[in-house]
Formats: C-alpha cells, sequence, structure tokens
C-alpha cells in the first residue's frame, strides 16, 4: 500500500497506542519509548508473569482496553450528526490506533 499512497509503518500495539494517546505522545518516537518500556519490563520482570494462567493475563488486557470500549458509545452520536464523519472516524481510528 505504501507504494501508491504517502504513508509509513507504526506501532500496532492496541493497548500501547491507547496509553501513548492518552498521555499525549503524538510522534513516533513517544512509541519508540514506550516500545523500549516495554522491552525493558519484560526482560526485567517478565519471569513473573510466566506462571499466570492465560486468562489473568487476557484479563490484564481487558483492562487496560477498556477505554476502546468506550469509544463504542460515540457511534450513536456520530451517526445522527454525520454519516461521512461517523465514516472517517472510524477509518481514522483503524489507521491510526
Amino acid at each position: 500500500m505504501s507504494s501508491f499512497f504517502h504513508s509509513f509503518a507504526i506501532t500496532s500495539s492496541m493497548s500501547r497506542s491507547l496509553v501513548q494517546e492518552s498521555t499525549g505522545g503524538k510522534t513516533q518516537i513517544a512509541g519508540l519509548l514506550s516500545s523500549l518500556i516495554v522491552l525493558l519490563v519484560v526482560l526485567a520482570i517478565g519471569f513473573v508473569f510466566q506462571p499466570l494462567p492465560q486468562t489473568a493475563l487476557a484479563a490484564i488486557i481487558t483492562v487496560n482496553l477498556v477505554g476502546m470500549f468506550k469509544q463504542f458509545r460515540d457511534i450513536p452520536s456520530l451517526w445522527r450528526t454525520s454519516k461521512i464523519e461517523l465514516i472517517e472516524n472510524t477509518h481514522h481510528d483503524d489507521v491510526c490506533y
């Protein structure tokens, strides 16, 4: 796709992107820093998470994604305001977050 449009690769972890957005990070450097922090945490205390069952890890991820799930509340108001705006907003969220 990038050969046809002006685009570039970005970080694609939904939870990290939401944390980055909520803290005000706007650039790829903020994504790089959050990736480095995640790497350091995994290397330093990753052994602590190894015995946890996958359901507990899934619960941690789900709790962190609550902000994303709350965005579904915006759909009815955007639908009433402008269907084009809803499509643009949904597409922007898919591409950017």
